[in-house]
């Protein structure tokens, strides 16, 4: 159900998204973890997906930087990029740790490297770019809600941001 609302609001946001961009053809990219799936959008010259069923943010960094599946190019033509990146750095370290306090310490660190994903994201994306919360039903709603809020803290506000939490 809690996937069905995730898809829903993803596709009231796309639509909304469009809305606003409707007199020009528009190019979106969803990037990361999470698949948009079901688009239905007129006027939408190219709708590409890269995603992966598992990635780290460092992993994801990494291919851009080296421009695995013409990351960069897909970029640069993109009006809306959607962004959702981190369930599965959030989940290796929950399977890993048994400390409490060190789970907060390595969220922090899992924030720095997504400032580092941005940084690689603007170099190359000229349209908007969205970034999605993380949602994981697995994941314990404190830990979510902590790193969901710091990655907020270290977005642009160019940069536009969607909570499903």
């Amino acid at each position: 159900m809690k996937k069905i609302i995730f898809l829903l609001i993803t596709t009231i946001t796309i639509f909304i998204t469009y809305k606003n961009f409707s007199k020009k053809n528009i190019q979106i990219l969803s990037l990361g973890d999470t698949k948009i799936e079901n688009i239905d959008i007129k006027n939408v010259k190219n709708y590409k997906n890269i995603t992966y069923d598992t990635i780290k943010i460092t992993e994801l960094t990494s291919n851009i930087y080296n421009n695995k599946q013409s990351i960069k190019t897909n970029l640069a033509k993109s009006s809306i990029l959607f962004l959702s990146v981190g369930k599965d750095d959030i989940k290796n370290i929950l399977n890993n740790s048994n400390n409490h306090i060190n789970i907060y310490n390595e969220i922090d660190d899992i924030i720095k490297n997504y400032k580092e994903l941005i940084t690689q994201v603007k170099k190359y994306a000229r349209g908007k770019i969205i970034v999605l919360g993380v949602y994981e039903k697995d994941i314990d709603k404190k830990y979510l809600k902590y790193f969901n809020n710091e990655l907020k803290y270290i977005l642009d506000d160019d940069i536009y941001y969607i909570d499903f939490n």
